[in-house]
């Protein structure tokens, strides 16, 4: 009785073991199929941030610009959009991949509360981020804001 019962005790240690080594193999397993999706996920998260940081910016130099065509004392065109620039240069975007469009062009003599427009737009794989090439389109972020003249 005490020998079957060691042998039972015995076979059950085996067992466990055999078990444990099997539920090894799996876990790897499913670790190997989760990470993938995980660091696409994580990377995913960062694409998003950055480019919400960027809508951020051009938002932000967008107001900045159209504030400064408002103005009554601004007479060019070229004036906002240093303006603009100078804003972006602040938020981290480059001008040079960045279109800025004022709209009336000529600003002086207009008529107080005359609506004053400042778009700022980008091509998102101009403006730092990775798109790939295999997309067909490459999407634009851009922001407008409209201002009545001072």
């Amino acid at each position: 009785r005490v020998a079957d019962r060691q042998r039972q005790v015995t076979h059950r240690r085996f067992a466990k073991r055999r078990a444990i080594r099997r539920r090894t193999g799996a876990a790897t397993l499913e670790f190997a199929f989760a990470v993938p999706v995980l660091f696409l996920m994580v990377f995913a998260a960062f694409q998003l941030g950055g480019m919400m940081l960027i809508q951020n910016a051009l938002t932000a130099a967008a107001r900045e610009g159209s504030r400064m065509a408002a103005l009554s004392t601004t007479s060019s065109s070229d004036t906002v959009v240093s303006a603009v620039e100078e804003r972006l240069q602040m938020g981290g975007v480059d001008p040079e991949n960045v279109t800025v469009v004022v709209s009336p062009t000529v600003l002086n003599n207009l008529d107080p509360g005359t609506e004053v427009r400042v778009t700022v737009s980008g091509q998102i794989s101009q403006l730092g981020f990775f798109w790939p090439d295999y997309l067909t389109a490459d999407p634009t972020l851009s922001a407008e804001m409209t201002y009545h003249r001072e």
